[in-house]
């Protein structure tokens, strides 16, 4: 429309509020807003945000900021000739950053107010074409006296939107010509100028998101150009570097990667071991060498991994390789096994090897997990190997591993071996006298060089492995038999412990029927209260075979089988009561009670009591039997309310 004309127009609406039909659309319904928003129809400015609300927008719009500069000064260098401002918003047409002929500037900053930090929406300044492309999405331009105000009719503005890769509005590109009518050609350049934009921020996005989740993922991932140079590295692969991604950006991946030569990398390979080097030295790992190509040609290399005792450790926790017991958890008052703790807490920091004596069923893994825990290797796994179990022509395989193709069922990847698995932590032999002399020298060696070979490797691999080794034989006498090496036994005998059997321990029974009923009552939500002073009598005068798992076997049975609130020696098989000779059997003591079954303060509690029972209610002697300090047991005896005189 012809500006004399539509300035007419303008004036009729300002003066009676009607709009001629001539008067586009859109314009016409943002001059009725503008009008009902009390606008000042004469002279408006845009609204200078406050700076620290400024700086939090410049922040959150710095993607569409960073990379819409070079394109606004590009633009601005074509169309200069026609006294334009070129300049980005916000989606809240807050005015980021503008560009245009020092002088022009001074002019809009000082006349208008349009300058970065700036407010030029609608609700502002009355009808433009910046907030009209906003509300309609899409590119618009006002002339002259479009504009709402009399001293914007001097402007001629084009407003591209700017989309995000979702398709959202996420600011504007805007060309104000000054004195002078925008052209179509200068349109087409401000909408070509606004679609680079918006690939730059889009790509920049996508790139942010790659990163994100690339960092966010627990193996190292390293990417090449097709140079074989490092493009990117992510935030695992950068701690195994100890290094910067932008120190280690074009460097060549051989570098951190010597296993890796990039030209001879034609294909994909998955499960391979390898190692990096952070600079001071290799680490091995386990990943993935991706190959990749773009129309037939390769454009680079992923490297996608995991240092290998991250991969054992995910292993370990995944199968359970851990130590849940304590010495605490060792329920004893035997003066013998008392000992054992003692020695084995001492030596427990010391990564010496161990040799457990004892019969079946007494606790030597208790044992060997309550050193473990008390070791500096405490984090790392703790590794169960039953020797006797294990196939006579599997053990080496299970020990030390083997590497794929090693024999004909040989897994894809290979296996690792017990050894690997328990790198970092330590390594349990129980019945290590059922090994076969064939394997023996080879655990020998492993224990002294703390290296081991897998089957098929010609590479030895370092092992940083504690053993604790476990048998229920008589080892001097193997030896002398020609079943066992005699130097493997002084290697791993550094340090022996003789567990008493539950017969030497009798003692205990009491104290252990209570602690398996405690953690059977809590299993099974059930409360049997605790055990008839017969039922006791009888498990102590009985000849146990298999030890603490044989009366934990009889604790659970007479548990399930119980119905009242308190087990009695009828739920003991016959054969027992029979062979202690307590078909009907009685304490031999008068005043006893039945055994309670509750806390383990409860349990330390009714030990007392039977101490000083079994004493005649003398401290001295009950403090004796329990092996403790007479001014402990006094001051137990208070804590606890027991009366004994």
């Amino acid at each position: 429309m012809d500006q004399e004309y539509m300035q007419e127009e303008w004036k009729a609406f300002i003066a009676s509020g009607e709009i001629h039909p001539s008067v586009r659309e859109e314009i016409g319904e943002s001059w009725k807003r503008s009008r009902a928003l009390g606008i000042d129809s004469n002279h408006t400015i845009g609204r200078t945000v406050p700076p620290d609300e400024f700086e939090v927008i410049k922040k959150h719009n710095r993607d569409l900021l960073f990379y819409s500069k070079p394109i606004m000064e590009n633009l601005y260098q074509i169309i200069q000739e026609h006294n334009s401002i070129i300049y980005v918003t916000d989606a809240d047409a807050v005015i980021l950053d503008l560009i245009g002929d020092p002088e022009d500037m001074v002019v809009i900053k000082e006349g208008y107010n349009v300058s970065a930090g700036v407010l030029w929406s609608e609700e502002t300044v009355g009808t433009n074409a910046i907030s009209l492309a906003l509300r309609y999405k899409k590119t618009y331009r006002t002339e002259g006296c479009e504009h709402y105000c009399r001293e914007h009719h001097f402007f001629s503005c084009s407003v591209v939107p700017i989309h995000d890769a979702m398709g959202e509005v996420i600011g504007t590109l805007v060309n104000t010509c000054l004195n002078a009518k925008a052209s179509n050609h200068t349109l087409g350049m401000v909408q070509a100028a606004a679609q680079l934009i918006e690939n730059e921020v889009a790509r920049a996005r996508q790139i942010q998101f790659m990163k994100v989740g690339m960092s966010s993922i627990s193996e190292a991932v390293i990417i090449t150009d097709s140079a074989g140079d490092i493009s990117f590295l992510n935030a695992k692969g950068c701690t195994y570097l100890g290094c910067s991604e932008r120190k280690l950006l074009r460097r060549p991946i051989s570098s951190v990667i010597p296993d890796v030569r990039f030209p001879e990398v034609t294909e994909s390979r998955y499960n391979v071991n390898f190692h990096i080097f952070d600079g001071s030295e290799e680490i091995p790992c386990v990943g993935n060498f991706i190959y990749l190509e773009y129309n037939g040609e390769q454009i680079g290399l992923a490297a996608v991994f995991r240092k290998e005792r991250s991969i054992n450790t995910y292993i370990n926790n995944l199968v359970g390789n851990t130590a849940k017991y304590h010495f605490s958890d060792i329920i004893t008052r035997n003066p013998a096994m008392l000992r054992v703790i003692e020695d084995a807490k001492r030596i427990s920091g010391i990564d010496c090897t161990v040799l457990i004596n004892g019969e079946s069923g007494t606790g030597k893994e208790l044992v060997a997990q309550a050193i473990h825990n008390q070791s500096k290797r405490r984090e790392g796994p703790f590794i169960a190997v039953n020797c006797a179990a294990l196939p006579r022509d599997l053990v080496e395989s299970e020990l030390f591993g083997y590497v794929a193709g090693s024999f004909t069922s040989a897994k894809k990847g290979g296996m690792l071996g017990k050894f690997e698995l328990a790198d970092g932590g330590t390594l349990f032999l129980d019945e290590i006298g059922e090994l076969s002399m064939d394997i023996q020298p080879k655990l020998l060696r492993a224990l002294d060089s703390h290296k081991i070979s897998k089957i098929g490797s010609k590479k030895d691999k370092y092992v940083d492995v504690r053993v604790i080794t476990a048998t229920n034989k008589t080892l001097e006498s193997e030896i002398a038999e020609g079943d066992f090496r005699l130097d493997l036994f002084y290697r791993i005998n550094t340090v022996n412990f003789i567990i008493p059997s539950l017969n030497e321990r009798r003692e205990d029974i009491p104290l252990l029927c209570l602690h398996f009923l405690e953690q059977l009552n809590a299993e099974f939500d059930m409360k049997v209260s605790g055990f008839e002073p017969e039922f006791i009598a009888a498990l102590q005068a009985y000849e146990f075979k298999g030890n603490i798992r044989e009366l934990q076997n009889l604790i659970s049975r007479a548990f399930f089988l119980c119905s009242d609130d308190t087990i009695g020696v009828d739920l003991l098989p016959a054969s027992i009561t029979r062979s202690a000779g307590t078909a009907g059997v009685t304490t031999s003591q008068p005043d006893s009670v039945p055994m309670t079954v509750g806390t383990k303060e409860n349990i330390e509690k009714e030990m007392i009591i039977r101490a000083l029972q079994q004493a005649g209610n003398n401290v001295t002697e009950a403090a004796k039997t329990l092996n403790i300090g007479k001014a402990t047991i006094y001051r137990k005896i208070k804590k606890y309310g027991i009366s004994y005189r």
